[in-house]
């Protein structure tokens, strides 16, 4: 298992037209890939029955994956 100090992760949300991203740090690129869909189900109010049940809402779809030594920024307009 490698450990990355920064992981920027960018995808969205089953019905969203954009992608928007997450940093995490100190992390494996496995546990990166579930926080952003845990993140982001929470976000946007997903239910715990509603992943279970597979409803298509529900979705995350991850684009990219980047892994750095040195901080990533995200600037979103």
């Amino acid at each position: 298992m490698t450990y990355h100090n920064y992981i920027a992760v960018i995808g969205r949300l089953h019905g969203d037209d954009d992608d928007h991203p997450r940093v995490y740090e100190q992390t494996t690129v496995a546990d990166a890939r579930q926080l952003f869909v845990n993140d982001v189900r929470s976000d946007n109010g997903v239910s715990e029955s509603a992943v279970v049940e597979a409803y298509e809402f529900a979705n995350v779809y991850i684009g990219y994956v980047l892994t750095s030594a040195s901080p990533i920024n995200i600037e979103e307009n």
